[in-house]
């Protein structure tokens, strides 16, 4: 009886011993998150959330001129009017970057440090105003017409690239989501499925 009574005590204060490390790790830990200000920086993770999403939007939106360059017989249109070696670059202050280039009568993406003065410099005022467009909270004229952005460079090229923006949200973005943010849907020459093909998989080329 003796034995079971010392053992169990035993285990009691190994039980005990556990339990007030696993507390003093505890604040350990607590007091090193103090230490750096706070337990989560919301400020911080929001820029980044906003961050991630742009340059993720800003990934679809250059394949989608790719695409839409290959597919789409407005956006053939649009094109032709530009001079050979066209670059224009839209940028986010503090953020991610896109930067597109005519070739052969197409458009392909670019590395953003690629060329140092395009043809069209599109900066975003801020993040939240990027934000706002690629998420679809907004539609490009209404961008253009709350002067959402900076231009340097071609007005003319630049009122192109929106229009072009149209287009391929016109893809990209659901019927309902098209409707509430162009005063006028572009018309479509392939299905949107297809785009989405092309954009993920590489699709077809000609």
């Amino acid at each position: 009886m003796q034995f079971f009574c010392m053992s169990y005590i035993r285990k009691d204060q190994t039980k005990r011993k556990g339990d007030i490390q696993m507390e003093n790790e505890i604040m350990q830990d607590d007091a090193s998150v103090k230490a750096k200000g706070g337990i989560i920086d919301f400020e911080k993770l929001r820029k980044k959330t906003d961050n991630g999403i742009v340059k993720s939007i800003f990934w679809f939106l250059g394949r989608g001129f790719d695409a839409c360059s290959k597919f789409d017989a407005g956006m053939k249109r649009e094109i032709s009017s530009w001079e050979s070696g066209t670059s224009i670059k839209l940028e986010v202050p503090g953020g991610p970057s896109l930067l597109l280039q005519e070739d052969k009568g197409y458009v392909k993406m670019l590395s953003p440090d690629r060329i140092a003065e395009p043809d069209a410099l599109i900066r975003f005022k801020s993040m939240a105003s990027a934000v706002d467009v690629c998420m679809g909270k907004i539609g490009t004229y209404e961008f253009y017409a709350r002067n959402c952005f900076t231009l340097k460079g071609d007005i003319r090229l630049a009122m192109s690239v929106i229009r072009c923006m149209d287009i391929i949200e016109n893809y990209l973005f659901p019927p309902a989501m098209s409707r509430k943010i162009m005063r006028r849907r572009p018309a479509k020459s392939v299905t949107s499925a297809e785009i989405y093909v092309y954009i993920l998989w590489g699709g077809r080329r000609k």
